[in-house]
C-alpha cells in the first residue's frame, strides 16, 4: 500500500474511532446523573460533614456535563476504538507480531482495570480522612471540575502504575533492556514504586502506600523474570539452560555425505506432471530423524519419488550411502566429514559463489507437512531447486538449512540453527558459519539466498547480479546485493529478500548478534540493495496447496511447449 493509502487508511479509521466515542458520550450524557451520583457519593455520605459542591459560573454545570460525557463515552466505546487501532496496525504485522500485539494488548487492559479499580477502592476512604481535617464549625465547598478531576486524575494515575511491568517487558522484547539491568536496578525500582505510592496515595496512614508500593515491586519483579525466561528460550529453547551432558550438546553441521539420501535419481523431463491420488497431490511424511538408504527395490514410505532414467549414472544403492545425481552439480565438491575446508574451484566474484537454501519451518497452511518433500512435478522441492541452482550457478557450494528428517544428497551441505526453529535469519546465519569456512570464500563475493518452496527462483540469479554489480541509481553507490520484486494481485510491488544474491561481508553484519525469530524485513532493510524485476513471477512461494497445483500446471506447460522462462536453464 502506499503512503497516501495508508494516510487515507489511518484518516478512516480516527473517523471510525471518534464516531464511536461520540455514540458512547452520547450515553455518558444519559448517565450523567448516576456518574455523579458515585463520583461525589463519597463526599455526601460522610457523617457530620459541612460539604458542599459548588459550581462557580452560570456555565460551568453544562461544561461539567460535556467533560463527565466525554471520559463517559471514551470509556464505553473504549472496545470499539482498541479495535479500530489493531485494524489499522494488524495488516503490516507478520503473524508472530500480530500474537504478540493481542497479548501485550490484552495483559495492558487487564492491567489497567485493576490499577483503576484500587484506585476506586481507596478513593472514598481517602476522601473521609482528608475531609476530616475540616473544623466541625466550618462548610468545605468543594468546586465541583476540580473535584472530578482529582477524582478522575486519580484512578487513571493507579491503572498507568499498573502498567509499568508491562512496559518493561515490551522494552526487553525490544532488545532495548535486559533482564539483568532490570535485576540489577531493583534498588532503584524499590525507591521508586515507593516515592510514587507515596504521592499517589492521599491517606495519612502508611499501610496503604506500603500495600500499593509492594504491589508495584511484585509487579516489577514479575517483568524481570518474565524477560529473564524469554531471554533463556531465545538461548537455549526450552530447556532454559546451556547443555551440560554429551547427550545434550547440539550437533555440528553434518555434511550431506553423512546423511545417505532414500531418494533415486531425479525424473527426467518426460516425468514432468502431477503425482496425484485422487484431486490431491501428495504429501509425504516427514522422513525418519535417522533416514536409511532404501535397499534393492524397497521405497521410503510415504515419499513419492520418480524412476531414474535409464541413461542416468549413478551408483549403486547400498545400506551405507546413496548419491541422487543433480543436473549441473558435477562440480560441487563433496566435503568431508570432519570439516568444510576442502578445495573447492575458484569462484569468479561476479557470479553466484555460493547458495543458501532454507528448507525448515512448519508448513502451516499445507497442514504442517515437511515442505521439503512435497512432490510437485515428479520431484520433491528441495531436489527440483537443487536441480535449478546447480544450473543457475554451477560449481557454487550449496548449504540447506533443513533437519536431519530432510534427505540431502551428497555434495551439498547440511546445517540447522540450534535451537531449531528460530527462524529464517537464525538459519541464513548457521549456513553462512559453513560458508565462512570454505578457502574460497571472501567477503565480496555474492551468496544467493533461497527457500525450497520456491524453486524455480534460482532463474532470476543472472539478473539479480546484473543489477548488484550496478551502482544503486539514486545515489550512485555501490549496493550490498540485489533482490526480485513482482506485482501482486493486490496491484502493489512485493520485494522477497529471502531470493536475492548479496555480498557476503553484508550478511556476516547482519547476523553478527543474535538474529533468532527477528524480522527478515526489518533486518535486510538496514542494506542499500538494488531490485531485479520478476515479471514472470518465477520466485512465488508455494505456501498452499493451491500454489503447488500452480506450479505443477507451470512445469507441464514448460515441458509441453519446450519453452523456457526468465532465463535459459535445463529443465530437470
Amino acid at each position: 500500500m502506499s503512503v497516501a493509502g495508508h494516510l487515507k487508511e489511518l484518516r478512516k479509521r480516527l473517523l471510525l474511532a471518534l464516531l464511536g466515542i461520540m455514540v458512547g458520550a452520547i450515553g455518558g450524557w444519559a448517565l450523567y446523573e448516576q456518574i455523579m451520583d458515585f463520583i461525589t457519593g463519597p463526599l455526601l455520605e460522610m457523617e457530620d460533614a459541612n460539604t458542599v459542591i459548588n459550581f462557580p459560573t452560570i456555565g460551568s454545570g453544562l461544561d461539567l456535563k460535556l467533560r463527565v460525557a466525554l471520559w463517559a463515552g471514551t470509556l464505553l466505546a473504549s472496545p470499539w476504538w482498541i479495535y479500530q487501532i489493531g485494524a489499522f496496525i494488524m495488516p503490516g504485522l507478520k503473524r508472530r507480531e500480530k500474537l504478540y500485539t493481542v497479548v501485550f494488548g490484552a495483559v495492558g487492559v487487564l492491567l489497567f482495570a485493576a490499577g483503576a479499580a484500587s484506585g476506586l477502592m481507596m478513593i472514598p476512604r481517602a476522601v473521609e480522612i482528608l475531609q476530616s481535617f475540616v473544623p466541625t464549625e466550618a462548610f468545605s465547598v468543594l468546586q465541583a471540575d476540580t473535584y472530578v478531576d482529582f477524582y478522575l486524575r486519580l484512578v487513571i494515575l493507579f491503572g498507568v502504575s499498573f502498567l509499568l511491568p508491562e512496559i518493561l517487558v515490551a522494552l526487553n522484547f525490544l532488545g532495548v533492556l535486559s533482564s539483568k539491568a532490570m535485576l540489577r536496578g531493583w534498588r532503584w525500582a524499590v525507591l521508586v514504586a515507593f516515592t510514587f505510592a507515596a504521592i499517589a496515595n492521599p491517606l495519612p496512614s502508611p499501610w496503604p502506600m506500603i500495600v500499593q508500593a509492594m504491589v508495584l515491586v511484585v509487579l516489577y519483579l514479575l517483568a524481570v523474570l518474565i524477560s529473564w525466561i524469554r531471554e533463556r528460550y531465545k538461548l537455549y529453547g526450552r530447556r532454559l539452560r546451556p547443555a551440560k551432558h554429551a547427550d545434550e550438546v547440539p550437533s555440528p553441521p553434518v555434511p550431506s555425505n553423512s546423511v545417505p539420501s532414500p531418494h533415486p535419481a531425479s525424473a527426467p523431463a518426460s516425468a514432468v506432471g502431477p503425482v496425484p491420488t485422487g484431486n490431491t497431490y501428495t504429501a509425504p511424511a516427514p522422513a525418519p530423524s535417522t533416514p536409511k538408504a532404501p535397499s534393492g527395490g524397497d521405497s521410503v514410505p510415504g515419499m513419492s519419488a520418480a524412476p531414474a532414467p535409464a541413461s542416468a549414472a549413478s551408483p549403486a544403492q547400498t545400506d551405507s550411502s546413496y548419491t541422487a545425481p543433480t543436473p549441473g552439480m558435477g562440480a560441487a565438491p563433496a566435503m568431508g566429514p570432519d570439516s568444510f575446508t576442502d578445495p573447492v574451484p575458484s569462484i569468479d566474484p561476479a557470479h553466484v559463489a555460493a547458495v543458501i537454501i532454507l528448507a525448515g519451518g512448519t508448513a502451516k497452511r499445507m497442514g504442517g507437512v515437511s515442505k521439503p518433500d512435497v512432490v510437485v512435478g515428479g520431484q520433491r522441492l528441495l531436489d527440483r531447486a537443487l536441480a535449478e541452482v546447480g544450473a543457475a550457478a554451477p560449481g557454487a557450494p550449496i548449504v540447506v538449512v533443513a533437519p536431519q528428517s530432510v534427505a540431502v544428497p551428497k555434495g551439498v551441505i547440511r546445517v540447522l540453527e540450534y535451537p531449531p526453529l528460530g527462524g529464517p535469519m537464525a538459519g541464513i546465519s548457521a549456513a553462512l558459519g559453513a560458508i565462512r569456512s570454505l578457502q574460497t570464500y571472501r567477503p565480496d563475493g555474492f551468496i544467493a539466498l533461497l527457500t525450497c518452496d520456491a524453486p524455480l527462483a534460482p532463474r532470476l540469479y543472472p539478473k539479480l547480479i546484473e543489477a548488484a554489480i550496478a551502482p544503486q541509481q539514486d545515489s550512485g553507490q555501490l549496493v550490498a546485493g540485489a533482490i526480485p520484486e513482482f506485482v501482486g494481485a493486490d496491484g502493489n510491488r512485493h520485494s522477497q529478500f529471502l531470493h536475492g544474491v548479496f555480498r557476503g561481508g553484508a550478511l556476516e553484519q547482519l547476523t553478527a548478534g543474535d538474529v533468532r525469530d527477528t524480522s527478515v524485513r526489518a533486518v535486510f532493510g538496514q542494506l542499500r540493495l538494488n531490485r531485479g524485476d520478476d515479471a514472470d513471477r518465477v520466485g512465488v512461494d508455494v505456501d498452499t496447496w493451491d500454489d503447488a497445483k500452480a506450479l505443477e500446471q507451470r512445469l507441464s506447460s514448460e515441458h509441453s511447449t519446450d519453452k523456457n522462462v526468465g532465463i535459459e536453464h535445463n529443465t530437470p
